[in-house]
């Protein structure tokens, strides 16, 4: 990675600063961050001004986090429909149009200034270093995202990604065994010392040199998890195959970087200097620690869109009443588990997390891919993707052990296919829930 604007340094060198003060001195400055983009947004921002105007209110009455519940959440149904009325009508310098990859099949438009890049940028590098990287150090990237490889595409994007910014990025959009041989061999050719990927790309390559019996030379400092929900089974892999620790990152296109993993790995370290992050629970209230949730984020560090409130359609549980014993006063996630739509829900209103089916399918190497999609609330489709079509007999154990944990009204069909596509950014999701959010509130 190669540090082009002198303010990186800057934010990069306030933000190591920023993690190791106490979690009482982070609570403090975290909440001045807040009022700060609240303030802007009630000045300038037209949908949060009108707001606070058709309240009666005003900045000052937001002392507590309990008056700052009482603005509205925003959703992306509302981001989409009042994009212009959420920009702001001020600029701290070059406004970047951005856009999520609308895995869900609605992509969002939004809008960032280059200062929040920048931040970005700083605690992407921060964490880099909780996982051994240096500056100048060699990284791979098993990416999917088309924005992110574009500048990749031809010779000239390749040399200059390698030789200058020391880095080289592997497409991992559509996954098979000439492919990932062709990375096998690029990546020992390029010995890196850490290796960036989305969990699905990471597992796949972990299975393929493990299955394969091939040696791997490379020396890692670690490998950072990124982009997918990461589950154990996951992680034990990937570190006894490539024999380093796995640090699990959480982030999104729309807020960037917003928790992630240290040396001592339990749980995840909230990024205090960049969001205000909740956990709440269907009714709007904070969780309790260990309690799952949906999160709700506001972004300290954009001032062009601010987005505040936004819920951004994950799962997790915080784990407040502990400090870390890595010393960072960073506030702790005690783990993500995914999308709001990665949760299937059972007739009798029971949470079922996709994690469930990753356990389910655990020896079973028949087994390439699978997915899990629910359409109605009484009914699920499990599709695979196998390497050798196994017994009826283990096909119809399966559909049982199924319909035992999720309840007897619960219909299953299993087919096998071909393919299972990623979405549009190279992510792979394993379980999808097309149900409304309704059917997720109050179960």
């Amino acid at each position: 990675m190669r540090v082009r604007r002198p303010r990186v340094i800057r934010f990069l060198q306030e933000a190591e600063r920023f993690q190791w003060r106490s979690a009482e001195e982070v609570r403090r400055l975290q909440w001045l961050l807040l009022k700060t983009v609240l303030s802007s947004a009630c000045e300038n921002v037209p949908f949060y001004r009108d707001w606070f105007k058709s309240q009666g209110m005003n900045i000052r009455d937001i002392v507590t986090p309990a008056d700052f519940r009482r603005l509205p959440i925003l959703t992306k149904e509302i981001l989409r429909s009042q994009s212009v009325g959420l920009r702001s009508e001020i600029s701290r310098g070059k406004v970047i149009e951005n856009y999520t990859g609308g895995s869900t099949g609605e992509p969002t438009t939004f809008y960032q200034d280059d200062v929040y890049v920048d931040w970005g940028e700083a605690l992407t590098i921060r964490h880099n270093r909780w996982a051994g990287w240096e500056f100048g150090e060699r990284t791979v990237y098993l990416w999917g995202a088309d924005r992110d490889l574009n500048k990749t595409r031809n010779s000239v994007g390749r040399w200059y990604s390698q030789h200058f910014k020391r880095e080289v990025l592997l497409n991992s959009f559509d996954l098979d065994g000439t492919r990932l041989g062709s990375f096998y061999n690029e990546i020992i050719h390029f010995n890196p010392r850490i290796i960036i990927g989305y969990a699905s790309a990471l597992t796949f390559f972990a299975r393929y040199v493990h299955d394969g019996g091939r040696p791997w030379p490379v020396k890692l400092r670690g490998i950072i998890s990124a982009a997918e929900t990461l589950d154990e089974y996951q992680r034990t892999l990937i570190e006894s195959v490539f024999q380093c620790t796995v640090f699990n990152r959480y982030g999104s296109r729309d807020m960037g970087l917003m928790a992630s993993q240290c040396q001592v790995g339990s749980g995840l370290h909230i990024c205090a200097d960049n969001v205000y992050l909740e956990v709440l629970r269907p009714g709007g209230e904070p969780a309790l620690p260990g309690e799952l949730g949906e999160v709700v984020v506001t972004g300290l560090n954009n001032f062009a869109m601010p987005l505040i409130r936004f819920a951004i359609g994950d799962v997790a549980a915080v784990d407040e009443d502990r400090t870390c014993a890595c010393g960072r006063g960073l506030p702790l996630l005690q783990f993500v588990k995914g999308r709001v739509s990665d949760l299937l829900v059972t007739p009798a209103g029971k949470f079922v997390h996709g994690e469930y089916f990753t356990h389910l399918f655990y020896g079973k190497r028949w087994v390439d891919r699978f997915q899990v999609i629910q359409d109605v609330r009484d009914a699920i489709g499990v599709r695979i993707m196998a390497s050798a079509k196994p017994d009826p007999r283990e096909i119809e154990s399966l559909r049982r052990e199924i319909v035992d944990h999720l309840g007897p009204e619960m219909h299953v069909t299993i087919e096998f296919v071909d393919q299972i596509p990623v979405t549009p950014t190279g992510k792979y999701r394993f379980t999808l829930s097309h149900l409304p959010p309704a059917a997720f509130k109050g179960t």
